[in-house]
């Protein structure tokens, strides 16, 4: 594993009081399983971001931003090869923070109810070569594959973030709870589409409507566009879904 750190101080503007607050980012890399397969719990990213790249093994970048050197501690990541399946995991080790003294987590605000506030957050950049499956997990994050990836199947899921795939080619599964699914696809490409949502509404420029027995409270689009392929399958319980057609 290759590791290459690099800080950087900045001070950001905010709407209250500014927070003098610092970055670092970390880079790691790891072969390729056997499987081609990876299965990643990123917990508490604030953002995600997809990528390709033409290297033959996986990249994970984080930028941490944060206001006090003493919470990098409770940055916690593992990685290990378990089945032909490489396993990345985050998570916090809130016991770093000394029994919780701090009360207040926010990157904006200085003081909350009268308490100090610290900044703490963690942005992620997933470099894969071609053909590698992912299982992506996240509770508040957004999930972005914005580039072209010929990968092999997806499975993106997060609570309360929004997704958002262009260009994707392969087979797709991209839940959120209460957060948007938006996929955007050239108007030629074929493949099963499988949406569904509780609340929220399904929106398209394609020449597509609900299936019949859709409600406000559950609305289903299952369809197979330009003779079929792939299946793409999106929900979500109260988000919107969005299919959108590239220019």
């Amino acid at each position: 594993m290759k590791r290459l750190i690099l800080s950087v101080v900045l001070l950001l503007s905010c709407s209250a009081i500014c927070l003098a607050q610092m970055t670092k980012q970390e880079e790691a890399t790891f072969p390729v399983p056997s499987g081609k397969k990876i299965e990643a719990n990123l917990k508490f990213a604030k953002k995600i971001d997809i990528k390709s790249w033409n290297r033959q093994e996986i990249g994970l970048k984080k930028t941490i931003t944060y206001s006090k050197e003493e919470l990098l501690s409770i940055d916690q990541q593992s990685a290990k090869e378990q089945d032909g399946v490489l396993v990345i995991e985050t998570d916090y080790d809130m016991k770093k923070d000394g029994e919780r003294k701090y009360q207040c987590w926010s990157c904006d605000n200085e003081n909350w109810n009268g308490n100090e506030c610290v900044c703490f957050q963690i942005s992620y950049e997933l470099m894969l070569p071609a053909g590698m499956s992912l299982e992506l997990e996240t509770i508040s994050g957004d999930i972005n594959l914005l580039g072209s990836y010929n990968g092999g199947e997806l499975n993106l899921e997060t609570i309360s973030g929004g997704i958002e795939i262009k260009n994707y080619k392969g087979q797709i599964r991209a839940k959120s709870i209460s957060g948007f699914v938006d996929f955007t696809s050239p108007g030629n490409q074929g493949f099963d589409a499988a949406f569904k949502s509780v609340t929220g509404e399904i929106y398209t420029d394609f020449d597509l409507k609900l299936d019949e027995g859709s409600t406000a409270w559950s609305k289903r689009l299952n369809r197979s566009l330009n003779g079929g392929g792939k299946k793409v399958a999106l929900e979500t319980v109260s988000g919107d879904i969005f299919l959108r057609k590239s220019n």
